[in-house]
């Protein structure tokens, strides 16, 4: 037995080396092309609204409701005023 090999010789596997990713591509600051790309992130099917007093008193509600859905509006308790008032759904600000 050579080399604590079953059988006889064996030649050895030669590996050959990755090429190296060409210094332009790491210049740029780009990944090379068959780097793995992430899949975009879709929508949410639900958002979270809030509801705010027509009372003017700054007091809202949060809600979840469907994108697809109309805005929200209801009758609720305003412990401002301690009345029911109507919530109507405010505009988001910003893009987030």
């Amino acid at each position: 037995m050579q080399g604590g090999r079953r059988g006889g010789r064996h030649e050895e596997e030669v590996r050959m080396p990755r090429p190296p990713i060409p210094l332009r591509t790491l210049e740029l600051g780009r990944q090379p092309a068959n780097a793995f790309q992430m899949a975009k992130k879709g929508k949410s099917r639900v958002i979270i609204v809030r509801l705010l007093s027509m009372a003017a008193t700054g007091f809202f509600y949060t809600f979840r409701r469907k994108r697809t859905a109309p805005p929200m509006s209801m009758l609720k308790y305003d412990p401002i005023v301690r009345k029911h008032v109507l919530f109507l759904e405010q505009k988001r600000k910003g893009g987030k």
